[in-house]
């Protein structure tokens, strides 16, 4: 477990380049999640969420995942990513699930070009279950 972990690390940082950009954004999908990403300038980027709508006992879920920018425009953007979602916190088996976000980003209003909105579609691989399919939606801010 620990080896999948380091290596989904290793390449989640040596993947998305060389060069570093500060440019961050922070999305809300509906009560549901919070999201903190790296800059979608590049060809690939990286993001990670915290899923607030779970009890605490539960532990708390994150998310982290690497996306590759297939279509964008000044309006909108496509973006097809790989990650995971862990429960780091709950002290045994901490993968949930696989997942494979499909993502839209649209900016409706010009004069705010760092205000978009977005939605995610995700099949997700779960170890034991099998499949599901979840659809996440949202604001985002580019910093």
């Amino acid at each position: 477990m620990r080896r999948i972990l380091y290596v989904v690390f290793i390449l989640m940082t040596v993947l998305p380049g060389r060069d570093a950009c500060a440019q961050l954004g922070l999305t809300t999908y509906a009560f549901t999640a919070v999201g903190l990403n790296t800059s979608q300038a590049k060809k690939y980027y990286l993001e990670g969420k915290l899923f607030t709508n779970v009890p605490f006992d539960d532990g708390i879920p994150l998310e982290f995942a690497i996306f590759r920018r297939l279509k964008h425009t000044e309006n909108y953007r496509f973006s097809l990513g790989a990650g995971l979602n862990l429960n780091p916190f709950r002290g045994f088996d901490i993968i949930n699930f696989f997942v494979l976000p499909v993502t839209f980003q649209v900016t409706p209003v010009q004069s705010l070009k760092n205000l978009s909105l977005i939605a995610e579609l995700s099949p997700a691989i779960l170890p034991e279950e099998g499949f599901m399919l979840r659809q996440l939606w949202g604001f985002r801010y580019t910093f």
